[in-house]
């Protein structure tokens, strides 16, 4: 498969998203204090990480195996070395650091490795559509019978997230197209789900958002029956996909913005180092904003040199200077 131009208008927007994350985790530690952080909350994380997933499905492309397992192993070398800084700031608080990932946001490494390694096979064995209903249907089955899912390597929320990685490979070549039709119905549904967030229990709405309770759990947490926790399920799938769709249509962020779309994976990363220390010294959440902000902007200029490439992958990067040095 030929290489694919990148869409910096895409790029723009996962910028957008990560700051998005950035904001999300500022207001996570107040968001029970007001009615107005928790909507605010419940709307972020409504889209959020469902978009980025897409876009990262977006930039998936089936490729040689050799390639690809090399990709893999160095997104989980980020994943091991982000996860061992958050847990050692973090004060050691929980026992296996690499294995019990729900609480740090590295647990999206994680799940971006199992994205592509599984897509990356499994495209090549069967057509898309089978792939995805699949995906779709280990989904659902995996929330009816798995009731907490931030355990072991938060499984839950790899299997729940893997339509969207798929979903987002589609965009890319154009088997789904969202760039030319107009489902106005789409914004109508997402304009009412903010009001929906901003009403709706924030704590019951949070739990089902982030896929880390399964349905059997749920309806004991909050006293109600099987089937109102389904349809609960179901509405924020459904505004889900709906807010989705309208950040994705509507953010478009000026070309001076866009350029530091290819570095999102960068302040992922350094945002999610420092996020223990966030947490620990900042008492307001004006006090979060600005380290979120920091964090953004410290990584925006460490971009500009080249130790940008240590951060992401200090081990591998080492191993191959000194392969370049032994080769001469």
């Amino acid at each position: 498969m030929g290489m694919r131009t990148r869409n910096l208008r895409v790029d723009g927007l996962k910028f957008f998203l990560v700051c998005m994350v950035v904001l999300g985790h500022c207001i996570q530690p107040f968001r029970y204090d007001s009615m107005v952080l928790g909507g605010m909350y419940g709307i972020i994380y409504s889209f959020h990480m469902p978009l980025f997933v897409i876009l990262s499905g977006y930039f998936f492309r089936v490729d040689d195996l050799a390639k690809e397992a090399w990709r893999c192993l160095r997104l989980f070398e980020t994943f091991v070395v982000v996860t061992l800084v958050f847990w050692l700031l973090s004060g050691m608080s929980y026992t296996w650091p690499l294995v019990r990932i729900g609480s740090c946001p590295s647990w999206y490494l994680f799940s971006l490795v199992c994205w592509r390694a599984i897509g990356n096979l499994a495209l090549k064995k069967m057509p898309f559509k089978c792939l995805f209903a699949l995906s779709a249907l280990a989904s659902v089955m995996l929330y009816i019978v798995l009731n907490v899912g931030e355990g072991m390597f938060g499984i839950m929320r790899t299997v729940q997230f893997f339509p969207y990685f798929l979903f987002g490979y589609a965009l890319s070549l154009r088997i789904i197209n969202l760039e030319t039709p107009k489902s106005s119905f789409l914004y109508v549904i997402a304009t009412m789900s903010i009001f929906v967030f901003m009403l709706y229990p924030t704590y019951a709405i949070h739990t089902q958002e982030f896929q880390n309770v399964g349905i059997l759990h749920w309806s004991k947490m909050f006293g109600v029956n099987i089937l109102g926790a389904a349809e609960v399920f179901l509405f924020v799938k459904i505004a889900s996909i709906a807010m989705s769709y309208a950040v994705w249509r509507i953010v478009k962020l000026p070309d001076c913005v866009t350029y530091y779309g290819k570095y999102t994976l960068l302040v992922f990363i350094v945002h999610t180092m420092f996020l223990p220390l966030m947490y620990r010294f900042c008492e307001s959440l004006w006090q979060t904003t600005i380290m979120g902000v920091f964090t953004i902007v410290g990584a925006l200029l460490v971009t500009k040199t080249k130790l940008h490439v240590f951060v992401i992958n200090p081990i591998s990067t080492v191993f191959l200077i000194a392969r370049k040095g032994q080769s001469k």
